[in-house]
Order: structure tokens, then C-alpha cells, then sequence
């Protein structure tokens, strides 16, 4: 059995579906429910305050899509827009950053009006939704209100789309590339978005992605995304051994390259320990080591006073990752364990 016989017989006529009436859930004599609406202003509103932006210019709040039209189906969202004046200097990095705030605004809220999903979006004024219906949530009246349409649907056209992009997220979200994820989720939204902008709501690519969500393949998609970006956010116990082992090799051939320049910083730690050792001397060994340290990108460790925390704790660590950090010099061992416990109780160090 192919891939396209596993996707429903039916999945165009589920995806879009042209109806006698708007969604009875939602519209009474062809106007929104006033439970709807009130609700509606409610997630506008928190939302709004999420963004949290004083001088964003709001200008309208409306639904559109499928559930201000027609052509709704049980798969359909509530698509709730916040009307904005994006116009100026910074347009498109305001536009990343309500999209942003969209994104996670979504995430954090699963919002259902009468057992259908609300999707919050900000939109620029200058660019206006295609869509059959638009309707003021703000001031309880239609911009556009919708009319009884039949179209001519290539269904042929619509499931071929279907088939390729259904096949290219199976490969993709068996995989571990979230840069190969990210490429395919853009690809298929610009598929839409041109789509909607060239041949309009019915148009093949603006099905195809209905028929893609309706049987779960964009849900798919996201999930995946989520779980790479959470592993990569993420850092594992192997993750922190293999820095730390790393950080110490890393400092142990610096030391061995600063050989002749560190004996001295060395000695100067070895006879600190007899108290034969000045204070103005120890400034200079603890500055010149951590220099040393961050040279080689340990930060971390050379933020520590020095030399009561830092030279045990790497002394510790070159012990248990079995990596010499400390150089001997003739036979003299210049930092060993009776020496960093000495080091390590004296206060002030």
C-alpha cells in the first residue's frame, strides 16, 4: 500500500467543506455569538498583555479563516488577529517579534471556544488575510462578509502536493536535523502562503496544507522540531565530562607551551604553602594564572579566588579525568595532593 492509499479517501472533502450555513457554534443570524465575542476579546486581551509592548498600535481585532466563512470543518481553527500599525524603521524586526511572542503565546495555552482551537496571530495592516470572510470582533460587525461559493477543486493537483510533502516529513522527522526541519516547515508555509495569494483559498496548495494538517502531518512536523530544539538545549552528563575533559587538555597543553613561564608562578604557589611568600607575589602568580585560563576559555574556573578554589578544583578534575595539567619540573612535583590540601585550608588565599 502506497503512502497516498494511507491518507484518507476523503481528505480533500474533509479538509475543506462548503456548508449551508456559518458554524453554528459560533454565529447566530449570521452574527457572533455574544459568549464567542466576549471570550474572543478575553484571549485578545491577554495576549495583548503578553506582548506587552505600550506603544504597539492596535487598531482592530478579527476572525477570519474557515470559521468566518463557509467552508469550516471539525479540523478548523478560530483564527483571532490582532490588527497592528507595523509601518517604520524597525517593521520586519517587530513583525519577528510578535511572531515570536505568537509562537510561544500558542505553546503555553491550549484555548478552545466551543470545541474549536483559537490560533493568536499579529497582523500588519499593510498586509492583509485572504479570506472569504473577515469579521470586527472589536466592533461586532462584518469588513467582509462572506458569500455561498462552489469551487473548482484539482483534486489530482491537491493530493499531489499532499503526497510529496506528507513523504518528505516522514523522512524528516525520522531524523536528527533540526536545520533540515526548519528548511521543510518554511518551505511549506511559503507553499501556502503564495498559494493563498495566487489562486486563493481553494487553491491547491492552500488545500494541501489543510489536508496535511487534518490528518496530523504539520502536528507531526512541530512535534518533531520541539523535541530537536529541547536535545539541543539540553546537556547531557556525557556533554559535561566531555567539556571538562576537554577544558583540561586544553589547559594542560598551555601550560606545557608556557613551561618557562609558568615555573616561576609555580614555585611561587609551591612556597606559598610554607608561608614563604609575599602577598604582592601571590597577586602576580594568581593574575598571571588566570590569564593562563582564560586564554583557553575557562571561564568559570578562572573567576574563583585564587589560589584557595581554583588550583583544587583543577587539580581534582586533572585526577579524575586521569589528565596532567600541573608541569614537574626535574623531579619535583610542583602541584600535588598534600600541597592543594594545605592550599585549600588557608584562608585568605
Amino acid at each position: 500500500m502506497n503512502l497516498i492509499d494511507l491518507i484518507q479517501e476523503a481528505s480533500v472533502d474533509d479538509a475543506v467543506t462548503f456548508n449551508d450555513t456559518l458554524n453554528p457554534a459560533l454565529w447566530e443570524n449570521n452574527q457572533l455569538k455574544l459568549d464567542v465575542r466576549v471570550a474572543l476579546l478575553k484571549i485578545a486581551k491577554n495576549f495583548f498583555e503578553f506582548i506587552n509592548l505600550p506603544n504597539m498600535q492596535l487598531l482592530d481585532i478579527t476572525i477570519s479563516g474557515s470559521n468566518a466563512s463557509y467552508t469550516y470543518t471539525e479540523h478548523s481553527d478560530i483564527d483571532l488577529h490582532l490588527i497592528a500599525d507595523l509601518s517604520g524603521d524597525c517593521s520586519g524586526e517587530l513583525m519577528e517579534l510578535y511572531t515570536a511572542k505568537k509562537s510561544q503565546w500558542n505553546d503555553m495555552h491550549n484555548v478552545k471556544i466551543k470545541g474549536f482551537d483559537v490560533e493568536v496571530y499579529v497582523q500588519d495592516i499593510e498586509n492583509p488575510v485572504v479570506s472569504n470572510g473577515i469579521y470586527s470582533v472589536l466592533d461586532g460587525k462584518w469588513h467582509k462578509e462572506p458569500v455561498k461559493q462552489e469551487a473548482d477543486i484539482d483534486d489530482m493537483s491537491v493530493m499531489s502536493r499532499v503526497e510529496f510533502y506528507a513523504k518528505e516529513i516522514n523522512a524528516e522527522v525520522k531524523g536528527t536535523s533540526l536545520s533540515n526541519i526548519n528548511k521543510l516547515a518554511a518551505k511549506i508555509k511559503d507553499m501556502r502562503k503564495n498559494g493563498l495569494s495566487k489562486t486563493g483559498e481553494f487553491g491547491p496548495e492552500n488545500l494541501a496544507f489543510k489536508v496535511l494538517r487534518a490528518n496530523g502531518y504539520i502536528d507531526k512536523l512541530w512535534k518533531r522540531k520541539s523535541e530537536l530544539e529541547d536535545e539541543q538545549l539540553s546537556l547531557t552528563q556525557e556533554d559535561i565530562g566531555g567539556t571538562i575533559a576537554k577544558w583540561l587538555k586544553d589547559v594542560a597543553q598551555k601550560l606545557e607551551t608556557e613551561r618557562d613561564k609558568t615555573a616561576a608562578m609555580f614555585h611561587t604557589y609551591h612556597e606559598y604553602t610554607k608561608g614563604n611568600v609575599s602577598k604582592l607575589d601571590m597577586e602576580r602568580a594568581n593574575k598571571q594564572f588566570r590569564n593562563l585560563l582564560k586564554m583557553v576559555g575557562v571561564v568559570g574556573i578562572s573567576a574563583l579566588p585564587f589560589s584557595s578554589l581554583a588550583i583544587p578544583v583543577l587539580y581534582k578534575l586533572s585526577k579524575k579525568y586521569n589528565i596532567d595539567i600541573f608541569p614537574s619540573f626535574g623531579d619535583e612535583e610542583i602541584i600535588d595532593e598534600e600541597i592543594v590540601d594545605e592550599v585549600n585550608m588557608m584562608p585568605g588565599a
